[in-house]
């Protein structure tokens, strides 16, 4: 016996993704993005690694992947905090 995608979404939506934002439901793939993205930024602010070797350690799919992914999240841009640094 199988469990489809959003039969197991269900489940996480009443115990995780309704902690994340009320307002907002948050699948599991988005969630887990979440998270990389935030790992993301630690690397970024504590290394001077290339965004391309950064995307590669938090298995993104790309550098521009995590760019675009790094704005929507944070609002800015992953290079301007690199360039800050």
């Amino acid at each position: 016996m199988t469990a489809g995608y959003r039969q197991l979404g269900r489940p996480f939506q009443a115990s995780i993704g309704a902690h994340i934002h009320p307002s907002r439901t948050c699948s599991p793939a988005h969630f887990y993005l979440k998270i990389r993205i935030a790992h993301a930024r630690d690397i970024i602010r504590s290394s001077h690694l290339p965004i391309t070797e950064i995307a590669m350690m938090c298995r993104v799919e790309c550098s521009s992947c995590l760019s675009r992914c790094y704005r929507a999240v944070f609002g800015i841009p992953p290079a301007r905090i690199a360039l800050k640094e």
